[in-house]
C-alpha cells in the first residue's frame, strides 16, 4: 500500500486509466464533474462467482455503480446484471468521495490515473464516523434481506408454482419452483448444470439458497395480484 495525505492505496493494478467508451483518461472540469465510464476487471469470489463493477460518473453530480457477476459454464464466463447502486459525488484536491445513503467512499485521482482500492486510517477523531457507516450498511442489509410475513410470503410463492423458462446471453434457465423449493437448470455450449435450494421471500428479491450453501436473488415487484421478476443474480458475499 501506498500513501497518501489520510488514505492508503493499492498501486499496482487497482486503478482505472481508461474510460470504457473511448479509452480516455479519467478527467474532471473546473466544477469536479465528468461523464466517463470505467469498469473493474472481474475478480474471483470465496463462492465460486466472479464480480466486476461499472462505475458512471454524470454531469449532475450523480454516479451510478452497477454489479456484474460472472460464472463459469462449459468453458465459458456467463455474467449478468447484479445490484446497482446510484449516489453522489464529490471531486475536491485530487479525492473523488462517492456518497452512497450514510455511506462513503474514496477514490484517489493522481497522475491520471482514478486508484479505487483505498483504505482510509482510522483515528480517535473519526472512529465514530466509520462505526455509523458500519451500522448504516448493516442497516441497510438487514432491511433487503427481511422475509415479507408468512401471508404475503404464501402468496407470492403460489404465483411461482410450476416451471419457468428464460436465456440470458447464451445461457437458457429452467427454473422450476415447488412449494418453498426451487429448481435451477442451466444450460450453455451443451453443458448442463443443475442446483437445488430452497428461496425465502423478502422485500423486494427472492433470496434463493442451494444446498451446497451459495446463495442468489431474483428481484421482483408484486402489485394488484401481478407478480413480475427477473432473472437470478448469483451473491458474492
Amino acid at each position: 500500500m501506498t500513501p497518501y495525505e489520510e488514505y492508503y492505496y493499492f498501486s499496482n493494478d487497482d486503478y482505472f486509466d481508461e474510460d470504457s467508451e473511448y479509452g480516455a483518461v479519467p478527467s474532471f472540469d473546473e466544477n469536479g464533474r465528468s461523464t466517463q465510464s470505467f469498469q473493474t476487471p472481474f475478480v474471483s469470489q470465496s463462492n465460486g462467482y466472479e464480480l466486476s463493477n461499472t462505475l458512471t460518473f454524470k454531469e449532475d453530480g450523480t454516479f451510478t455503480i452497477q454489479q456484474e457477476t460472472g460464472q463459469m459454464q462449459g468453458g465459458f464466463l456467463v455474467t449478468s446484471d447484479g445490484d446497482s447502486y446510484d449516489g453522489e459525488y464529490t471531486f475536491d484536491n485530487g479525492v473523488v468521495t462517492l456518497k452512497w445513503n450514510d455511506a462513503e467512499y474514496q477514490l484517489l485521482f493522481i497522475d491520471n490515473k482514478l486508484y479505487y482500492n483505498v483504505l482510509k486510517k482510522q483515528t480517535d477523531e473519526n472512529a465514530s464516523d466509520f462505526d455509523a457507516q458500519e451500522a448504516a450498511m448493516q442497516a441497510e442489509k438487514d432491511e433487503k434481506y427481511a422475509p415479507v410475513d408468512e401471508a404475503l410470503a404464501n402468496e407470492i410463492s403460489q404465483k411461482l408454482q410450476g416451471q419457468w423458462q428464460y436465456s440470458q446471453g447464451a445461457v437458457s434457465y429452467t427454473l422450476t419452483f415447488d412449494g418453498f423449493n426451487i429448481t435451477v437448470e442451466s444450460v450453455v455450449g451443451g453443458y448442463q448444470l443443475t442446483n437445488k435450494g430452497t428461496y425465502t421471500v423478502c422485500k423486494d428479491l427472492l433470496l434463493v439458497t442451494y444446498e451446497n450453501g451459495e446463495q442468489a436473488t431474483m428481484d421482483y415487484t408484486y402489485e394488484d395480484g401481478n407478480l413480475d421478476f427477473s432473472g437470478l443474480v448469483g451473491l458474492t458475499e
